[in-house]
């Protein structure tokens, strides 16, 4: 769906809220039933989903509008925003801390803001860009942090904007000209420059951002090309898309996330490898407990078929 002023987003709110219980507690009113909860709670405690606590307390909160990481939960992005408050932007003196059930509101003069509608009723809204300035801000600040891994020239804040802006990029297909505008005056245009120039629309994952990064950099120490997103065929049709690949050594990287543990995943995945060596393919499928051997496999393989 085309991000715009005006849209819809109630489809994002997966299973809506309602007053008082029984269900998960969302907000201070608001209550939601539980399979449409998160599995586990957040490191904060939150068992309901970012996007459904930004909506229920900006509606709790008049004037208000949602915020950085909250505003892009909004609208449909699924990932970092579940483990952290919501932030909303009001007319407060001084800035009001989250708890459990109420949102951290900062102050902030109104600009950049759109309309959207949840089940006909108007929330004010962070455009777009501005989402992402402003969650970019609070990863430059410190105030959200999730682990990542070790990669060479990146510090671990800069490696989580350049997972912001993939993901927006990829998910929410907001264009770089839209984050060089809306951050004039708020993030420094260097610093910037470096992470969007960086960044990629095709990383499906935050892991997928890093492995990207690790790999990128061996293939051009040791002068090869790397390709994102290659499909792979043969008689049959499309047997899989690679994330990453090196195709003049006929190298292709995949990052598998916890849905690949389930035994149906398992036994289809281990098709594709059959299938994509039988193309001539080497797969190398990387988790996140094996992220941090990518660099010394990938070189001794590289190193072996040059």
């Amino acid at each position: 769906m085309a991000l715009r002023n005006n849209m819809d987003i109630t489809a994002n709110v997966h299973g809506g809220f309602y007053l008082d219980g029984p269900g998960v507690q969302v907000s201070r009113r608001f209550w939601m039933a539980e399979p449409f909860a998160l599995a586990r709670s957040s490191e904060l405690g939150y068992r309901a989903p970012a996007a459904t606590r930004a909506v229920a307390m900006v509606l709790e909160h008049p004037g208000c509008s949602v915020s950085g990481f909250s505003a892009l939960a909004v609208f449909g992005l699924r990932f970092f925003a579940d483990s952290f408050h919501t932030t909303l932007h009001g007319a407060v003196r001084k800035t009001v801390q989250a708890t459990q059930y109420t949102p951290r509101i900062t102050r902030a003069r109104p600009r950049n803001i759109w309309t959207v509608r949840y089940q006909g009723q108007p929330i004010r809204i962070s455009q777009p860009g501005s989402a992402v300035v402003e969650a970019l801000q609070c990863i430059r600040a410190g105030e959200i942090r999730w682990p990542v891994a070790t990669v060479d020239g990146w510090s671990p804040a800069d490696l989580r904007a350049l997972q912001l802006i993939d993901a927006s990029r990829r998910h929410l297909n907001i264009h770089p000209d839209l984050i060089y505008n809306a951050a004039r005056n708020r993030l420094p245009r260097a610093w910037l420059k470096r992470i969007v120039g960086a960044s990629s629309d095709l990383a499906d994952s935050p892991k997928e951002t890093e492995m990207r990064l690790i790999v990128q950099q061996i293939c051009e120490e040791l002068g090869v090309e790397l390709s994102e997103q290659v499909t792979v065929s043969d008689g049959n049709g499309i047997i899989t898309t690679f994330d990453l690949a090196i195709t003049e050594l006929g190298i292709g990287l995949m990052y598998d996330g916890e849905h690949h543990l389930q035994r149906s995943q398992r036994d289809r995945d281990s098709a594709i490898n059959l299938r994509c060596v039988m193309q001539g393919w080497t797969v190398l499928r990387f988790t996140a407990g094996t992220m941090g051997k990518i660099a010394q496999l990938l070189r001794e393989l590289i190193s072996q078929r040059l």
